[in-house]
């Protein structure tokens, strides 16, 4: 994320809706100056009762109760803990939707802001308290724009996203059955400078998927063991610590386990990451394969991938487009980085809501104390309300498309 280039937009025409989305937007975001103030006590709230993976339930009823306040169709309970939240606007348009993630993680450093972790051993740094506080802005300045707003809006409050499962379970829910949007967007805090926002398209976020090799037989086990080993290392393109990808992130990191059995079994367990979906299937069919090359009379090899377990981000390249000339648009003030490289340790289930529809996340700056899930991260409140006029940007130009 260290190395960046600022994206000069090609203004989007959105068809001769777009005069009326600009003058929309400013009546919109008028209303969030009156409630800025409340949406940053309801994120200090948040960040002091944190909740980690399907544990959310505080949070997930004081956002039910907050979307319920202003007005909007209110789901609980979605893989448990999540909700949803529905606004139907007063004009004909598409479906659009943000999904903010709502959980914490274990932490036991020490909480470095004046609104602290009120729960021992549980804290925010991941930003999913500003996450959801962008969600509950995006509530109420769409609210007040509820008879002019062409089209719905779903906001997804996502339980889970730490553990990597949570989204994935509430499609499993239904989340998607009776509505599908035509697009999902999502933000994630990083450590850019309050006002910048970033995004790529393709690979954004890179996919974790696990390796099982399992070794057995009367053979020798442990040379077996050493051959896959190699095997599987050898489709690694870049440092086994690496600390970047390169963009396009078409590299691929290998992490093994090492390896456990004894007797007539042995087995390797790790992970591999890579931003290319089309690698991902070559490398499926490559392990598949893997097995047979390497056994023998007395040993029998079997070595398989399971692709995409984190689905990681890919983003639409045609909806970055856009969304990127709604940003150059409508709100000028905030400055739009492309991303050259991929941070292979930092991965998301955004992508399982991106496998059912087109989706765009953006890197939100909060501040530079700190990278996610580092013990001193502290993301600025400041950072709310530009996410808010960001989100509000690209959905409402978005509900405004019109063909021809």
């Amino acid at each position: 994320m260290s190395r960046l280039f600022l994206v000069l937009a090609t203004l989007w025409v959105a068809g001769p809706a777009s005069a009326q989305t600009t003058e929309l937007f400013a009546d919109v975001m008028a209303s969030w100056p009156d409630l800025e103030a409340a949406v940053v006590e309801a994120r200090h709230d948040i960040h002091q009762h944190p909740e980690l993976s399907a544990q959310e339930y505080r949070t997930a009823e004081k956002v039910a109760e907050w979307l319920e306040r202003y007005g909007w169709e209110v789901r609980r309970g979605i893989a448990e803990t999540g909700v949803v939240g529905v606004l139907n606007g007063g004009l004909p348009g598409p479906l659009v939707a943000f999904r903010a993630d709502m959980d914490a993680v274990e932490s036991t450093a020490p909480d470095p802001v004046p609104y602290a972790s009120l729960t021992p051993g549980i804290r925010h740094i991941c930003g999913h308290d500003v996450h959801t506080a962008v969600g509950l802005g995006l509530a109420a300045v769409l609210a007040e724009a509820r008879d002019r707003l062409p089209g719905a809006v779903m906001l997804i409050f996502q339980p889970a996203e730490e553990r990597a499962d949570g989204a994935s379970r509430m499609l499993e829910d239904g989340l998607f059955e009776e509505h599908l949007p035509e697009a999902v967007f999502a933000l994630h805090t990083a450590p850019y400078s309050v006002g910048h926002v970033a995004t790529m398209p393709g690979g954004m976020m890179v996919s974790r998927s696990w390796v099982h090799v399992d070794i057995t037989g009367s053979g020798d086990l442990d040379g077996a063991a050493a051959a896959a080993r190699s095997r599987v290392m050898a489709e690694s393109t870049v440092a086994p610590m690496a600390a970047s990808f390169p963009s396009p992130p078409d590299a691929v990191l290998v992490q093994l386990a090492p390896t456990r059995g004894s007797g007539d079994s042995r087995t390797i367990r790790g992970q591999l990451m890579t931003g290319s979906p089309v690698i991902l299937d070559r490398l499926a069919r490559t392990f598949a394969a893997m097995g047979d090359s390497l056994s023998s009379a007395d040993v029998r090899v079997e070595a398989r991938l399971i692709p995409a377990a984190i689905p990681g981000v890919q983003n639409d390249a045609t909806l970055v487009e856009q969304s990127n000339a709604s940003l150059a648009r409508l709100t000028p003030d905030v400055t739009v980085h492309g991303i050259e490289s991929v941070v292979p340790a930092f991965s998301e289930d955004f992508g399982h809501f991106q496998r059912h529809t087109p989706g765009v996340m953006y890197f939100l700056g909060v501040g530079r104390q700190g990278l996610p899930h580092s013990a001193g991260y502290v993301a600025d409140d400041a950072a709310i309300g530009v996410g808010v006029r960001a989100m509000t940007a690209v959905m409402l130009d978005r509900l405004s498309v019109q063909d021809g």
